[in-house]
């Protein structure tokens, strides 16, 4: 039972449907292409600079972890053991790094591919292959 003096009212939530002009749509999509293009560039120039940070021995004492630079994130810089023991496996540094190299391209690739290339509801990207 309801207080005396109180009304019933039960709010329904019906979403609101809200039209945006074409024009501010033409401009989110730009700018979300834009963003996307210089987030790739940003990627893609880290490439050469990643795999010369993996062909670098670190050398710093066991003690202290190889961070990359401003960061406390580990690099995957080998120490000189590890390269020693590449090369008893007759690997090379070089090998290291093409290969983490090409795990890092492909990781970001899969992880990103769906959010990266359907800025659209209802579209459906199928992988590159």
């Amino acid at each position: 039972m309801l207080p005396p003096g109180t009304n019933s009212f039960v709010a329904t939530s019906r979403p609101s449907i809200v039209r945006v002009p074409r024009k501010w749509l033409a401009l989110a999509r730009g700018a979300w292409i834009v963003c996307a293009l210089l987030l790739l560039a940003n990627f893609v120039v880290s490439i050469p600079a990643y795999y010369k940070l993996l062909l670098t021995v670190c050398t710093l004492p066991n003690h202290v972890p190889c961070t990359n630079p401003g960061q406390v994130t580990p690099s995957w810089q080998l120490t000189p053991d590890n390269a020693q023991a590449l090369a008893h496996l007759h690997l090379a540094v070089s090998t290291y790094a093409v290969f983490f190299v090409t795990l890092n391209v492909v990781a970001k690739y899969t992880c990103h591919h769906g959010l990266s290339l359907c800025p659209r509801p209802g579209c459906r990207a199928t992988p590159a292959g």
